[in-house]
């Protein structure tokens, strides 16, 4: 906490932010509670800040359909997007102030996931802050209540504000349509999910469709349509990187390895399942909305993640005109 009162005070000296406003922010984080009705969020719900600490809290259950959607070997667990919300949701409402945020977009970096979180019963889950003078943030989810005075994080890396590019970053979705010559069915797809032990609901069955080619670089992409279901769009209006929506983005380096898996006679090998535990950058540009695309192709030509399991995949999420 009073390392960003110092990001503050350096914030209203360079004028970036206005005094009234940084006092009107020390307040509201002083005085703790709920967050304004106007600002409610499922996965930031209240301040819990204290003088050596910038936190907040949330209380989860396995009941929300956030969590019930999403299931690992019959254990409602928290999915590792939404620490991503968290993250980001925690930093907008923070560097709100600044009279350039407008004209910025938040970046997430060498985010890593420790452990899961499986939501057996109720828990509270905090996200904790902390500041540097030239405002990036080092942030750490844990639950909180588990006997422990120093919880293993479920989460942790770091966000910061960077200035917008001036060019808005596109995908030309009609070029990556024509290079797709292997359709993957959602129902094979989904249970394969099924046979590693992960259970999707409504929430988190956002693929529609998969399809994969080989891009202009002579890398294996698969170009997955995204869409929630009209009826399961918990927190959309809140959620700028919707867990059900980002969720689908990774699920679909899932089609990537299959793809990598089929044979000349169209059978497929064994699949060493490829789980997320380390993201590097994450730039958000705008809301996910409630249908895009996410186009996955391995970093480098030659990575194989289907068999080894380990690789580098970059992911860009879109809306259904393919801005990024």
């Amino acid at each position: 906490m009073i390392k960003f009162i110092e990001y503050l005070l350096k914030s209203v000296s360079c004028n970036s932010v206005a005094e009234a406003d940084a006092l009107h922010l020390l307040r509201q984080l002083s005085a703790g509670g709920q967050v304004a009705a106007d600002q409610s969020h499922p996965l930031l719900q209240r301040h819990a800040s204290t003088s050596t600490a910038l936190r907040f809290v949330s209380s989860l259950g396995r009941e929300d359909a956030l969590m019930a959607d999403h299931v690992l070997n019959g254990n409602p667990v928290v999915p590792g997007v939404a620490y991503l919300e968290m993250a980001r949701a925690a930093w907008s409402l923070l560097s709100a102030p600044r009279a350039d945020a407008s004209a910025s977009i938040i970046v997430l970096k060498h985010v890593v996931w420790p452990r899961s979180l499986v939501m057996a019963e109720p828990r509270d889950v905090a996200i904790e802050l902390s500041v540097d003078a030239d405002g990036v943030a080092d942030f750490r989810v844990f639950p909180v209540g588990d006997g422990s005075a120093d919880p293993t994080a479920c989460a942790q890396g770091a966000v910061f504000l960077a200035a917008a590019p001036a060019r808005h970053e596109t995908c030309d979705i009609e070029d990556l349509r024509s290079r797709c010559r292997n359709p993957l069915d959602v129902a094979e797809f989904y249970s394969t999910f099924e046979s590693m032990g992960l259970a999707y609901g409504p929430v988190y069955r956002s693929v529609q469709s998969l399809e994969a080619g080989i891009d202009s670089a002579g890398r294996r992409f698969v170009l997955a349509r995204l869409r929630l279901a009209p009826d399961h769009r918990p927190g959309s209006a809140q959620c700028v990187l919707h867990p059900g929506f980002m969720d689908g983005a990774l699920q679909a380096c899932l089609g990537l390895s299959l793809t990598q898996m089929r044979t000349e006679d169209g059978s497929r090998g064994t699949l060493t399942p490829a789980v997320p535990f380390a993201l590097d950058r994450l730039e958000v540009f705008g809301p996910t909305g409630d249908s895009g695309w996410a186009y996955v192709r391995s970093s480098s030509p030659g990575d194989d993640v289907a068999r080894s399991g380990i690789g580098k995949l970059d992911i860009d999420v879109c809306d259904d005109d393919g801005r990024v």
